[in-house]
């Protein structure tokens, strides 16, 4: 269990280096999605054109938020911040506010059903399982460091699902979560700014 107190930082040296480390990390994966994403518009525009209008056509908001929904549950390949690069892309655009903070949102409620999930099935082999090494080292930081190491999962390359089920299962408190996760709109943004300069 996390002391709620662990919103004090007492091992400042420690929390240094491991701040300092994701946020490396973080702006790393940022830079790999922006040239990602990049080279993607640039060889295939027309193809990537055409797929992004056929998805927002055929699904729509709801649906795409629907599908953002259900990835950030699970640990998958296919990051939410696609979603963002769709509203980039189509004519979402025009009001890309709305849309960018309503994929926030989307995804923090995802992360509250992990929390929750992780609360009550963490110990399962298969959720042990998904969540692989990364449960030791996000759960690490949550337990020395409370909120400040959550956000320091928020902001660090891993998946944001695997972020919040740890967070559940070492027993993070909901309201010290629910605030960090509400930093995801943010990195949203960030990353719906970087996309668009491609």
């Amino acid at each position: 269990m996390v002391d709620p107190n662990t919103t004090r930082i007492s091992d400042t040296d420690g929390f240094k280096k491991e701040l300092k480390r994701n946020v490396i990390g973080f702006a790393i994966t940022l830079l790999i999605l922006f040239v990602f994403f990049a080279g993607l518009t640039f060889l295939f525009k027309d193809p990537i054109q055409e797929l992004v209008n056929y998805i927002v056509l055929k699904m729509g908001f709801l649906g795409m938020c629907i599908v953002s929904f259900f990835l950030g549950l699970i640990v998958t390949p296919i990051p939410q911040e696609s979603f963002i690069y769709m509203i980039q892309k189509s004519d979402l655009n025009q009001e890309w506010f709305f849309y960018v903070f309503i994929f926030g949102l989307v995804s923090c409620l995802a992360g509250q059903v992990c929390w929750f999930l992780g609360g009550k099935l963490g110990h399962t082999q298969f959720i042990q399982k998904m969540l692989g090494k990364h449960r030791e080292k996000v759960g690490d930081l949550v337990n020395r460091y409370g909120l400040w190491g959550f956000l320091i999962g928020v902001i660090s390359p891993l998946p944001f699902s695997v972020v919040c089920w740890t967070a559940g299962i070492f027993e993070l408190r909901w309201s010290i979560f629910t605030f960090g996760s509400l930093f995801r709109i943010v990195r949203f943004f960030i990353m719906y700014f970087l996309l668009k300069m491609t």
